[in-house]
């Protein structure tokens, strides 16, 4: 004769495993994105550094990750990459970029973002850009 209370026990214990085995299971991770070394300097017309601000890189085909970097007091920037899940990537993808610089905005000021014409390209190694404005 089957025990009724021990059969009991065990196929609550399977279920309740199952249930937290399930709820624990891992999300699926968000693949890295590949990035290649990427950093540069930006000069203002007159040739003299800049001074602050952003640099952005846009795809050039529309789609893609963005790449972007702080402008340091000395003028130079390395770029990274961010992901949907918000992780950062030092470096940029591989492809060509429109570059745009982002003045430091103050309350006084309502500057625009300054496109720089020459397109970027960004390859397979270390990359050094050196940008101008216009």
């Amino acid at each position: 004769m089957p025990n009724h209370k021990l059969l009991l026990r065990r196929s609550c214990c399977g279920v309740l495993v199952a249930v937290l085995g399930w709820g624990c299971s891992p999300s699926p991770a968000v693949p890295a994105i590949s990035t290649q070394p990427a950093k540069g300097t930006l000069s203002a017309k007159s040739g003299a550094p800049v001074t602050g601000g952003m640099i952005e890189l846009q795809p050039a085909s529309g789609s893609g990750n963005r790449a972007f970097g702080a402008i340091q007091p000395d003028g130079t920037f390395e770029l990274s990459v961010m992901d949907v899940a918000g992780n950062r990537f030092p470096g940029a993808e591989v492809g060509k970029y429109t570059a745009r610089y982002t003045p430091v905005m103050t309350a006084a000021q309502s500057e625009q973002p300054v496109v720089i014409p020459l397109p970027v390209t960004i390859t397979a190694g270390a990359n050094q850009l050196d940008l101008k404005l216009p």
